[in-house]
């Protein structure tokens, strides 16, 4: 099933043919290398052996998604936010989350800035988003979560 390619192959995108001996080794290793990192045997392992702790971190990720829900729906019933908004404030509670875990600290609070006046131009009431974020950091402290 593999083929070897050889200086006369051509290659209807790029039309180069007459390939020099050293390029045709080149694209032979890497068309190995390519076959090798394809294999579906190989892969079915790799995913295997991975499985447990892919298992814990997609557990780990819903329950943080689940109790950020909790801290919106708290939050909101709390200032009186009406139904009809309160999925945009859990995007915006997921996207603090996000920062959270992506951003350095001495960035952090410049790009929490910005989200925020990002969903107060998209029409969210600025206390809301003050409130929500303000809850979400005192949750993914305590929870430890990394930053």
């Amino acid at each position: 099933m593999k083929k070897e390619v050889t200086g006369n192959d051509s290659f209807p995108r790029s039309g180069a043919g007459n390939l020099q001996p050293e390029s045709v080794q080149r694209l032979n290793r890497q068309v190995a290398r390519f076959e090798r990192k394809q294999n579906p045997g190989q892969i079915a392992r790799q995913l295997a052996l991975k499985r447990d702790e892919m298992v814990q971190n997609y557990t780990r990720s819903a329950r943080v998604a689940c109790e950020l829900g909790q801290i919106v729906k708290n939050v909101a019933n709390t200032l009186d936010v009406p139904g009809i908004f309160r999925f945009w404030y859990h995007s915006f509670a997921r996207e603090v989350e996000k920062l959270w875990r992506h951003q350095r600290r001495r960035n952090l609070a410049v790009e929490l800035d910005i989200l925020r006046s990002k969903w107060v131009a998209r029409g969210l009431d600025p206390r809301v988003l003050e409130r929500l974020q303000e809850v979400v950091i005192v949750y993914l402290r305590k929870k430890g979560l990394p930053q």
